[in-house]
């Protein structure tokens, strides 16, 4: 490792005599601009190894700090590497004895921090790396130079670390738990796929808390969490450079306080996976709605099923329909309330056909107060039968869960595609643009408002067909333009009128849709800034500014589009916009019969092709888990909730494009 990676030895309290140990500093520790600071803390642990054990059954990559260090150096970072454990000797006389400034793990990192590394490195971006209680370690050192002087804390840039158990104390000051909250990540092992954020260790530590993803079956060794988060904790060293470069360049001074760089890391993390934040985490298991809350649900609610029942739903033949009716296959999506499997029915109706079920924790339904969200979008997919708006094919429920059988989608979101091809040409948006207008209209006429239009929430079939999917935000029996009053959707998605606080109608999905038009062909959104203040203030009172690239009559509809009056703003009057010139081209009855080629066709080889699906997902072992039994107080029927499907003939009508 020496030799290879250029490191140095370093002796406390010097080279001579018994009684000192070593640590490891690159070469480059005096010239580099960013440096990496290695904690490991657990008794009998050495420079260089994570885990004796794992190196030992998996292999020295595995165990090693080989693949950090590597990483390390081909990024361009100085590396010190400390050996915390290394507190005693044993004297000629046989006893054993106290290393001077070393004699316990927080000693050992104070004293390599203030007598050699910070003295003698130049490095502008310093990051603290920890495995387990090398977490608390780097707490130390933050702790060491808040306490000398706040100046130089903004060479320490931001803290990663894997599988640490505690972080936040009661008597810590604002400005560490600042830190910790903003510039701070760890990340533990986790039967959620890597990079969801773990709410309730988040709260635990006072940073923010990612999954590593789940252990291998064969390696059990927590210290694998290391190899399996790695790249993503460079990624966050990566990020915040980045960002404070930005802040830097603005004229902004970079500092703890500036921003939560950890949130917004996972923000981007989710991003990459086609996931919003809220849908790329796992909310805190032990969340309860209040007592109250509990008592008028059991009030809303009765409850019909057996205690250890197993969704028990019956068709007027006395037919049941529950989660054993499927071969669960894959994991293809994660949500707030849940996840999103990939499925084969085994018997009739509908025997070998693929679907996606949507499995929803009803105890996290009731935390969150999202019931009758949950309710509503049952309804809207049960009522609503439309070839660009997802298909409902079965819905039934057990004690603990709700299960939504839809549909599969296997050519990913538009979200996705966009990210991938940056933008959209003018003639494929609209293409999209012009499916998506139809499902709202059709929703709209229904007396239903959308409330959440956004790249994430549009799904693509195999043949390059979109549909709307998602109705957890969609209200119904919205019979006027100022029927609805919550303020609910995506920041740069929400219309004007939201933000001012006025009651509001089926207007808004129209903003939303200009929205996304525009930012199909430009791949970005027309009002978006960091600040969510500015961004705001900028959906309230700016007009779009078009890229060149823009058509006139692309820039003619976006602006009726993205009319802040929403009296005024198109789509009020359905036929105005579907007859808009840049609308022209389009055979709108030849669209809704799916009779028109899609611009695009994504590249599915078969209905079980899954590679618009993001890797973490594929990962994650596809079955129903088991939830704690809710107690009799809390049990929660979802009436009326099941859904036992629909002749074929009215399948077939409602794809072919037939009402």
């Amino acid at each position: 490792m020496k030799t290879q990676l250029h490191f140095t030895e370093h002796w406390i309290p010097s080279d001579e005599g018994a009684g000192n140990c070593c640590i490891y500093l690159t070469e480059n520790i005096t010239s580099c601009s960013k440096l990496l600071v290695v904690l490991q803390n657990h008794v009998g642990s050495q420079p260089g190894i994570w885990s004796r054990s794992l190196c030992m059954d998996n292999g020295l990559n595995a165990g090693s700090m080989l693949p950090t260090l590597h990483k390390a150096a081909s990024l361009g970072f100085g590396v010190a590497v400390l050996n915390p454990n290394a507190n005693s000797y044993v004297n000629e006389e046989g006893k054993k004895c106290s290393i001077l400034t070393s004699s316990n793990p927080t000693e050992h990192v104070l004293t390599c921090w203030d007598d050699i590394i910070y003295p003698q490195t130049s490095a502008e971006h310093i990051y603290l790396f920890g495995y387990g209680n090398g977490g608390t370690l780097a707490k130390d050192i933050l702790l060491r130079q808040m306490a000398k002087d706040n100046v130089e804390l903004n060479r320490i840039k931001g803290i990663a670390t894997i599988e640490t158990s505690k972080l936040l104390e009661i008597d810590d000051t604002d400005d560490v738990k600042e830190f910790l909250r903003t510039r701070c990540v760890n990340w533990d092992s986790n039967d959620a796929p890597a990079n969801y954020q773990l709410c309730k260790t988040t709260k635990k530590l006072g940073a923010t808390c990612l999954s590593a993803g789940p252990l291998p079956e064969t390696t059990p060794n927590v210290a694998f969490s290391i190899q399996q988060s790695l790249d993503a904790a460079f990624r966050f060293f990566s990020f915040v450079a980045t960002s404070d470069d930005k802040s830097k360049g603005n004229g902004k001074q970079a500092s703890s306080n500036a921003a939560n760089l950890s949130l917004q890391f996972h923000a981007a993390e989710a991003a990459a996976m086609s996931l919003s934040a809220v849908a790329a985490s796992i909310p805190d298991d032990e969340a309860q709605a209040p007592p109250e809350k509990a008592t008028l649900l059991t009030k809303i609610f009765s409850w019909r099923h057996k205690p250890g029942e197993e969704a028990v739903q019956y068709t007027g033949d006395g037919k049941s329909l529950g989660v054993k009716d499927f071969d669960l296959l894959k994991v293809v999506g994660k949500g707030a309330f849940g996840k999103v499997m990939l499925v084969r029915k085994k018997s009739p109706p509908s025997a070998g056909q693929i679907f996606a079920m949507k499995v929803l924790k009803k105890s996290v339904i009731a935390a969150k107060g999202q019931v009758e969200h949950t309710k509503s979008e049952r309804d809207i997919l049960f009522e609503v039968r439309h070839p660009f708006v997802v298909f409902l094919r079965f819905a039934f429920q057990s004690e603990e869960k709700l299960y939504l059988i839809t549909d599969f989608y296997a050519g990913g979101s538009l979200f996705y595609h966009l990210r991938k091809s940056r933008c959209f040409s003018e003639v494929r948006a609209r293409f999209y643009a012009s499916e998506l207008l139809l499902a709202l209209s059709h929703l709209h006429s229904h007396e239903i408002i959308y409330r959440d239009l956004k790249l994430e929430n549009v799904l693509m079939d195999g043949s390059g067909h979109v549909a709307l999917t998602d109705f957890g935000l969609s209200k119904q029996n919205v019979k006027s333009n100022d029927a609805a009053s919550t303020f609910c959707g995506t920041a740069e998605y929400i219309a004007p009128e939201l933000l001012r606080g006025k009651r509001y109608g089926a207007a808004v999905d129209w903003w939303s849709f200009g929205i996304l038009l525009y930012e199909m062909q430009a791949g970005r959104t027309p009002f978006y800034d960091k600040n969510r203040k500015i961004m705001f203030f900028n959906i309230m009172n700016s007009t779009p500014q078009f890229p060149l690239s823009f058509s006139e009559k692309a820039c003619s509809v976006l602006r009726a589009l993205l009319t802040v009056d929403p009296t005024k703003r198109l789509g009020n009057n359905i036929d105005d916009l579907k007859n808009h010139k840049f609308f022209s081209s389009i055979n709108w009855d030849a669209l809704f019969k799916k009779e028109v080629r899609p611009v695009y066709a994504p590249d599915v080889s078969n209905e079980l092709d899954c590679k618009y699906v993001p890797k973490t997902y594929l990962r994650a072992e596809a079955k129903d888990s088991i939830c704690q039994k809710p107690g009799k107080d809390e049990k929660l029927d979802f009436q009326e909730f099941t859904f036992m499907g629909e002749t074929s003939a009215m399948s077939a009508a409602v794809n072919n494009g037939e009402e």
